[in-house]
């Protein structure tokens, strides 16, 4: 087998791999959305506290070659939207419980906004306005996936030349 064809085998490979995972990875996101929405039946009309930006320290992580390895601290940015509503008298803050990156704004700061919470967990809840955003997540995963496929396809063709 010449090299162009096995460089193509392993790019057709890698490429099935990637779009399992990133399949994999959507299904996950969908199947999370579908139980927090079972879940949080409650109607509540909530307020928008604030968008805030988070880097979260996610703890030490290994990296490095496998007899050699080292450990650092690891940390994810993610940019959320934090309501705050009241249920039976008692006040919860937090974020949309299916915890998706914001990348559109829900409203501004004060603005009273419909929520879903868990009756028998209160602190859980969802926001209809953020479906907008995870419906934005799905598409940049997708959108991503197709870069690292042309990506592989340009680096073959011109490979072959």
């Amino acid at each position: 087998m010449n090299e162009w064809l096995t460089n193509l085998l392993v790019a057709v490979i890698i490429f099935c791999v990637w779009v399992l995972v990133v399949l994999y990875y959507l299904s996950k996101m969908d199947r999370k959305n579908e139980e927090i929405k079972q879940a949080c039946t409650e109607r509540v009309i909530g307020r928008i506290d604030r968008m805030a930006s988070l880097l979260i320290n996610e703890g030490m992580k290994p990296y490095g070659q496998p007899f050699e390895m080292k450990y650092r601290n690891s940390f994810t940015y993610q940019r959320n939207m934090f309501y705050c509503y009241s249920y039976r008298g008692k006040e919860y803050w937090g974020m949309d419980g299916r915890q998706i990156t914001s990348f559109f704004s829900a409203g501004k700061n004060g603005t009273p906004i419909e929520l879903y919470c868990n009756p028998s967990r209160p602190s859980q809840f969802y926001c209809p306005a953020e479906d907008r955003n995870f419906t934005a997540a799905k598409i940049v995963t997708i959108s991503l996936a197709t870069v690292f496929a042309a990506v592989i396809l340009i680096a073959l063709l011109l490979g072959r030349k």
